[in-house]
């Protein structure tokens, strides 16, 4: 929600996959909104969010979208919903600020911005691997509470998802760069 809220309107270059005339598949580059590539990436998975206010932030970026309408930070600042207006301007608050002192000695410091497209699929994959562990401790918990003897065939169909579940949770921690123990 807070790239949303931040960088909705931007664009970025995401790759697409088309077919070309005899069935061959081929990853194209294209401009999407940040708006357009994270609504994409979150229903194409039929995730939800949890949280009913950024739910409720998330679902009008969605049907803003279906009627070709982008919402810009400020739609959600002036909210007619106090609560999301008041969350809106929470998560858009500039919390930390570079001292002036870097730009006198001309040290540049890199900001999100500089590198969106980075941070906009780091956080998509950061949500959608959040899903597959959440998913997975529901799986765990419905495998303790099974009869392992009785209820064989389904603590072996259950594993068998978890297991499925575990390697998109390695793809997902490869693409995040991060290291599993």
């Amino acid at each position: 929600i807070r790239i949303l809220l931040n960088y909705g309107l931007l664009s970025i270059t995401a790759q697409q996959v088309e077919t070309d005339d005899e069935g061959v598949e081929r990853n194209v580059d294209v401009e999407v909104s940040v708006i357009q590539l994270i609504v994409f990436e979150i229903d194409k998975d039929e995730l939800e969010i949890e949280n009913p206010i950024f739910k409720l932030i998330y679902e009008e970026f969605r049907e803003g979208l279906k009627e070709n309408i982008l919402h810009s930070d400020t739609y959600f600042l002036r909210h007619t919903n106090s609560e999301v207006a008041r969350i809106a301007s929470d998560i858009m608050s500039v919390k930390y600020e570079a001292s002036p002192n870097w730009s006198k000695v001309k040290v540049r410091i890199a900001t999100e911005v500089d590198k969106l497209e980075s941070a906009v699929m780091n956080c998509i994959y950061s949500y959608k691997n959040t899903k597959v562990v959440v998913q997975m401790n529901k799986i765990q918990e419905e495998i303790s509470m099974l009869d392992h003897h009785e209820q064989f065939e389904e603590v072996m169909l259950l594993m068998a998802q978890q297991k499925k579940l575990e390697q998109v949770k390695i793809m997902f921690s490869n693409k995040l760069g991060r290291i599993i123990i």
